[in-house]
């Protein structure tokens, strides 16, 4: 079936090497690979939350922002194979069919996804614990905590889900990777758009809307199927996000650096406030989002509306 390409939401992608063959023989092969994903995370405008490359696939999880997330991978991958093929004096194919990418409800399953895939090199035996894997350098899981830092993850998205202090969030997903790994071999992805989740489901009807590109909760997934059967992808959500920043920056006079910073100088607080406020009640992003985008906690951006709509 044709990908599912939604603007601001995030999109789990698969890639496996073709038969289940090796696309990485070296470190030198996956710092390269790392260093092109950020060079075209910058490039696109596609925001990495977590990544996991193993010996003959990869988990990436990211955020479609203002490229297709297509546009990303095509040349993400397309690169590596060219220079693998040349490194290793090979020809054809390096990569497996197409690459899967799922569609997923961010609100219910981000903090599973980061988990899921930050623990891959676990489950496949790369490495052999969590204190190995906060060493690795080739998953998102020693950058989430602050042992290593890349400049173009979007560690932020993944850390506010647990608290608003950097530090305080670290230790919080620390815990919470470490009560995944006790409960491993029962830990799954499971929502009303993944077929194995329905499985054996009386439900019929709930049967025949599943389906493989979509993770999420039956609401959102019908929501989804509602959009794509209505045409086109529906780029509201990103369109109404730039276009609420640029009133705001207009009619506060306000920078970008103003606004997403910490100064509390009174005109970027009011502008911060309304910005959550119409970001909320004109674009329809939920409170998870805001807080996300604007790297707050949920409580924050609650107080932050109220305080936008007296404005």
């Amino acid at each position: 079936m044709p990908r599912i390409d939604a603007p601001g939401y995030l999109h789990h992608v698969v890639a496996r090497g073709i038969e289940g063959r090796e696309i990485f023989k070296t470190k030198a092969d996956q710092r390269l690979f790392l260093d092109r994903m950020g060079n075209l995370s910058q490039a696109t405008g596609t925001p990495v939350c977590s990544f996991a490359l193993m010996p003959n696939h990869i988990h990436l999880l990211l955020r479609r922002g203002r490229s297709p997330v297509s546009t990303f991978m095509q040349r993400l991958l397309t690169g590596h194979a060219v220079f693998f093929n040349n490194k290793y004096e090979r020809s054809g194919h390096l990569f497996q069919n197409r690459y899967k990418a799922i569609i997923c409800d961010s609100d219910a399953y981000l903090l599973q996804l980061v988990v899921y895939i930050n623990l891959n090199p676990v489950r496949g035996g790369v490495v052999e614990s969590l204190s190995d894997l906060k060493k690795y350098e080739f998953a998102s899981h020693g950058y989430l905590l602050g042992a290593r830092r890349l400049d173009w993850l979007d560690s932020k998205t993944v850390l506010v889900n647990f608290a608003e202090k950097e530090g305080h969030a670290r230790e919080a997903y620390s815990q919470f990777i470490e009560r995944a790994m006790d409960s491993m071999d029962g830990f799954g992805l499971n929502g009303g758009g993944l077929r194995r989740s329905i499985k054996g489901s009386g439900d019929q009807k709930e049967r025949h809307s599943s389906d493989e590109r979509k993770l999420g909760a039956a609401v959102f997934v019908k929501e989804i199927v509602r959009r794509a059967n209505d045409g086109a992808p529906d780029v509201r959500p990103a369109r109404a996000f730039d276009q609420v920043l640029e009133a705001i920056k207009r009619d506060f006079s306000v920078s970008e650096e103003e606004l997403f910073g910490r100064t509390r100088i009174k005109k970027a607080v009011n502008a911060r406030n309304r910005f959550a406020y119409l970001l909320s009640r004109q674009a329809g992003m939920t409170g998870s989002e805001i807080a996300r985008r604007l790297s707050k906690g949920r409580s924050a951006v609650s107080k932050m509306i109220q305080k936008g709509e007296l404005l």
